[in-house]
C-alpha cells in the first residue's frame, strides 16, 4: 500500500507546497499576481520556481530516518462512511472509512515517494484497499509549522466477536486496531486525543440485520518479542434487528404449538386425527428450526432460539404422550368394565356340580327371559350350555351399551345411569371418567405452562437486551 500511496501523492504534494512556501515567505506574497500578467511566459517561469523549491526542500531528506530523535507522536483519526455487510458466517463486517494520520516532520520533503510516514496500519483486518474513483482517494496537507495530514479513503474488511448465545436478541461487537507496522513506542507513539477521534459520517447507519448503536475506542501498548507497540483499538456495537425473525419463526412455531393442542377437544376414540395433529406440528416445526440454523455458525452453546425450539418441541411431545395415555386409559377401563361384568355373572349364576344336581332334559327347563333390566335370567338348576349362552348374550350386551357412552361425552353433561339387577349395581358417570379428566385437564394445563414460559423468555431476554 506504501507504493501506490507514493504515486498517488506527488500530483496532490506540488499545489499545496506552493501554497506552504507563499505563506512562509519564500516566496513573495505577489508572485501568483505576477505569473498571471505574465502571461504563458509566466507558466514556464511558475514550474521552474517550483522545480528548484522542491529540490531545496529534498536536499538532504532521508526517508528511512525518523524525524526527531524522541518518540514521534501520531495522532490517528477515522471517519466512518459507511457498514455495508455483517456476517456470522464468516465472522466479519465491511466499512468504508476515512483513515487520517497526523504527525510533525520539520524537514518537510515535498516528494511522496521520499516523505516518511509512520506506516500505521489496520493490524487486525482481514483485507483492506484504498478507493479509486478513478485514482487513489489520498489526501496530503502540509502545514507550515512542518505538521503532515495524510488521509486515505479505504475499504476495510475486520473481524466480529459473534456471541449467539443471545440470538436473535442479540448485540454484536466488531473490532478494529490501528498500530504502526514499523516503528514501535520508541519510535512512534499514538497521541491520546481529549476531542472525539472517532467520528461517524452516516447517523443511524442501518444493515438489512442489524443497526448500529454505539461506538468506543481506547489506546493500549502491546507486547510483542520485538517490543512494545502503541495501540488504538475501535469498538463498534451493532443490535440485530430481530423482526425478520419473528415473522418467519416465532410466529410459525406459535401455530405449530397451537395445532397440536386442538387434538384435546376431539373425540377420544378418534387417535387417527390426534396423532396426524401432533405428528404433522412436530415435523413442521423441525423444518422451520432446520432453515434457521443453517444460516448460523456452528457453535457449541445454547442459542436463544435454542431454547425456544426446544420448549416448543417438548409441548408437541408432550401432547403425544397426553393421546398414549388416553388410548391406555380407555383400553384398561374397557376390560375392567368387563371383568366386572363376568365377576357379577358368576355371583349370580354358580356353577353346580353335575354329581349333586341332577340333570333335566332340555325340554323339561324352563324358557330364558330378559328381566326388566335387560339381564338374561334362566332357572337355578341351568344347564352348563345354557350358562355359555348367557355370558355371551351379556358381552354382546355390554358392548351395545359401552358404544353408547361415545354419543354421550359430546355434550359433555352430567349425567348418570345405573345398570343393575335384584342384588349388584354398577353406576357409571361419563364426566368423572378418566380419559376425559385428562383430556379437560390437559387442555387448560397445556396453554397455561406454555403463556407462563412466554412471559419468563421474553422478559429475560427482551430486558437484559
Amino acid at each position: 500500500m506504501g507504493n501506490v500511496l507514493a504515486s498517488a501523492l506527488s500530483p496532490l504534494l506540488l499545489p499545496i507546497l506552493f501554497a506552504y512556501f507563499v505563506q512562509s515567505k519564500i516566496l513573495p506574497s505577489n508572485f501568483s499576481t505576477n505569473l498571471l500578467e505574465r502571461g504563458n511566459d509566466g507558466c514556464v517561469h511558475n514550474s521552474r520556481h517550483r522545480k528548484s523549491v522542491l529540490a531545496d526542500i529534498m536536499n538532504g531528506y532521508d526517508k528511512t530516518v525518523v524525524p526527531s530523535n524522541e518518540s514521534v507522536t501520531v495522532q490517528v483519526e477515522m471517519t466512518v462512511q459507511d457498514i455495508s455487510a455483517i456476517s456470522e458466517i464468516t465472522g466479519s463486517f465491511v466499512a468504508d472509512v476515512w483513515f487520517s494520520q497526523i504527525w510533525l516532520d520539520p524537514r518537510l520533503d515535498s516528494v511522496a515517494e521520499k516523505l516518511w510516514t509512520p506506516n500505521v496500519c489496520f493490524v487486525n483486518s482481514k483485507q483492506t484497499q484504498i478507493h479509486r474513483s478513478p485514482s487513489n482517494n489520498v489526501l496530503l496537507v502540509i502545514y507550515p509549522n512542518g505538521t503532515i495530514w495524510l488521509n486515505y479513503r479505504v475499504r476495510v474488511s475486520g473481524p466480529c466477536t459473534f456471541t449467539l448465545s443471545w440470538f436473535p436478541l442479540d448485540q454484536q461487537e466488531c473490532l478494529l486496531i490501528f498500530e504502526s507496522y514499523s516503528y514501535n513506542i520508541a519510535e512512534v507513539c499514538f497521541y491520546k486525543c481529549i476531542f472525539h477521534q472517532i467520528s461517524i459520517f452516516a447517523d443511524g447507519l442501518m444493515m438489512p440485520d442489524f443497526r448500529f448503536f454505539n461506538v468506543s475506542w481506547e489506546t493500549e501498548m502491546n507486547e510483542y518479542t520485538a517490543g512494545a507497540w502503541d495501540q488504538l483499538k475501535v469498538t463498534f456495537r451493532f443490535k440485530r434487528l430481530y423482526g425478520y425473525y419473528v415473522l418467519q419463526m416465532y410466529l410459525p412455531t406459535y401455530l405449530s404449538v397451537f395445532i397440536s393442542w386442538i387434538a384435546f377437544w376431539l373425540d377420544s376414540r378418534a387417535l387417527p386425527a390426534r396423532i396426524t395433529l401432533g405428528v404433522s406440528s412436530l415435523m413442521a416445526l423441525t423444518f422451520q428450526f432446520g432453515n434457521v440454523v443453517k444460516n448460523l455458525p456452528r457453535v457449541s452453546f445454547v442459542k436463544a432460539i435454542d431454547i425456544w425450539f426446544f420448549v416448543c418441541v417438548s409441548f408437541i411431545f408432550s401432547s403425544l404422550v397426553e393421546l398414549a395415555v388416553v388410548g391406555v386409559v380407555e383400553k384398561r377401563h374397557e376390560r375392567k368394565l368387563v371383568k366386572l361384568h363376568r365377576q357379577r355373572l358368576s355371583r349370580r349364576h354358580p356353577k353346580q356340580s353335575l354329581s349333586s344336581t341332577p340333570r333335566k332334559s332340555v325340554g323339561s327347563s324352563p324358557p330364558s327371559r330378559l328381566n326388566n333390566n335387560n339381564f338374561l335370567t334362566v332357572d337355578g338348576n341351568r344347564s352348563v350350555a345354557a350358562e355359555g349362552t348367557e355370558v355371551r348374550r351379556s358381552e354382546s350386551l355390554l358392548k351395545r351399551v359401552y358404544s353408547r357412552r361415545y354419543s354421550l361425552i359430546r355434550n359433555r353433561r352430567r349425567r348418570s345411569f345405573t345398570y343393575d339387577d335384584d342384588e349388584t349395581y354398577l353406576q357409571w358417570r361419563t364426566p368423572t371418567e378418566l380419559s376425559n379428566r385428562v383430556d379437560a385437564v390437559a387442555a387448560r394445563f397445556f396453554p397455561a405452562l406454555f403463556a407462563l414460559f412466554n412471559a419468563l423468555y421474553w422478559w429475560y431476554y427482551l430486558t437484559r437486551s
